[in-house]
């Protein structure tokens, strides 16, 4: 009987943030002459704060979050942070995706919340037992601060851990596979061109700079219902495009590495022996002045 590898494709979706101004327009524009463009704003009142995901099948329905930064509301507090993020991502993401899903998000700090953190010089002493007793390590409560670290020094150089973050301990434990894009890679992720069109839309939309919070809010919506899972499908094929001429660039990169090592090597090989001549010639020239 033979054996048959079956290969499963999981639904793939891309996360992330973003911030609209509400003085965001745009810049330059066609104009006849005696005709003044549009008044720019002087000051900048709001900004929304936007979080979704997304894949070649477009945004992910019910999962759109828009909010005013610096407003305290019922279910979100002002700002973007690791508490907002995990209420978005519990509340909004997971359900709304098949199970198995792969989510791929970047490395912004609340999204890299470690739980396995080691304790430095500088944690408390408390941390510093409880991290100690954690991991089973003998140790005495009367040590001092420098003896402890001591032992969690020599534990941590034994038994090096690999990091674990929350959000990927959330995302597991809700039958779903967490993937960190490489870091400052924006480019690999296409949900970025989704920002970029967002905001374009609001830009043309608001020449004088001054919407309110209100319409802020409204057209930030509408920016988002725009784009149809046909732009996204643009969106992800332009990052696969990135992502092959990343491999290419790599395996050329490692074949010049390669070879950069060989040469050096070789003209390593070629000093010795021109010194070992010349050690031999000195030599030769001494046992025949000797000689003499």
């Amino acid at each position: 009987m033979c054996n048959k590898t079956v290969s499963v494709r999981r639904k793939k979706y891309n996360l992330d943030e973003t911030w609209i101004e509400n003085d965001m327009t745009v810049k330059k524009c066609w104009q006849g002459d005696g005709i003044f463009g549009a008044r720019g704003s002087i000051r900048n009142t709001g900004r929304l704060i936007v979080v979704h995901a997304g894949n070649e099948n477009g945004f992910v329905p019910n999962a759109e979050l828009v909010f005013r930064s610096g407003l305290v509301s019922r279910d979100y507090h002002g700002q973007m942070n690791k508490t907002n993020f995990q209420k978005w991502l519990t509340e909004r993401l997971l359900p709304n995706i098949p199970p198995q899903s792969v989510i791929v998000l970047d490395n912004a700090p609340y999204h890299s919340e470690c739980i396995n953190k080691i304790p430095t010089k500088y944690s408390t002493k408390p941390e510093m037992l409880a991290w100690l007793t954690k991991m089973g390590i003998e140790h005495d409560d009367t040590f001092r601060k420098c003896e402890l670290f001591g032992l969690i020094s020599a534990y941590s150089a034994s038994h090096p851990p690999q990091k674990e973050f929350r959000i990927d301990e959330i995302i597991r434990n809700n039958n779903h596979i967490p993937l960190q894009l490489p870091p400052y890679c924006c480019e690999l992720n296409p949900i970025e061109l989704a920002w970029a069109q967002t905001k374009q839309f609001v830009r043309e939309l608001n020449p004088t700079g001054e919407l309110t919070i209100a319409n802020m809010i409204s057209l930030t919506q509408q920016a988002l219902a725009s784009i149809s899972s046909k732009h996204w499908q643009s969106f992800v094929n332009h990052v696969i495009k990135i992502e092959n001429k990343f491999w290419e660039t790599d395996a050329r990169l490692e074949d010049c590495v390669d070879q950069f090592v060989i040469n050096v090597g070789d003209a390593e090989s070629d000093d010795s022996s021109d010194n070992s001549d010349c050690s031999f010639d000195s030599h030769s020239s001494t046992d025949s002045s000797e000689g003499e």
